[in-house]
């Protein structure tokens, strides 16, 4: 190989190895970015199951809030960061002769950067 041609070979490289650099940090950063948002939908699918099964409006908000909480962090979530709201203002208390079930409904939210991601609901 020609003196010339390893300097173009070098030169090259130095042009491509940002955008390479760049694209691979891209990839990494929507990889957590689509995980995180995995597990905030998981959070709020089990803090809605823990409202259902609670007797009454009150318990539906304290065990939504604590099972979210408790699987934010086996997602890996701060569960200080993760937001778990409980609506129970369509909440009955189901099984009672078969008239209807328990009806309540949760959302989670976590923070990635200063502006909030969206959050996502479960009823």
């Amino acid at each position: 190989m020609s003196r010339s041609a390893r300097a173009q070979a070098l030169v090259e490289f130095v042009l491509m190895s940002p955008l390479f650099l760049l694209l691979i940090v891209g990839v990494t950063a929507l990889g957590l970015v689509v995980r995180t948002d995995g597990a905030v939908s998981a959070v709020a699918s089990e803090a809605a199951r823990a409202a259902a099964l609670a007797s009454t409006p009150a318990t539906a908000v304290t065990a939504a809030r604590t099972r979210g909480g408790d699987v934010a962090q086996g997602y890996g979530l701060d569960p200080n960061q993760v937001i778990v709201n409980g609506d129970t203002s369509a909440f009955g208390r189901g099984g009672e002769g078969g008239a209807r079930p328990t009806t309540s409904s949760c959302s989670a939210s976590h923070c990635l950067t200063p502006d909030c991601a969206p959050s996502h609901s479960i009823a």
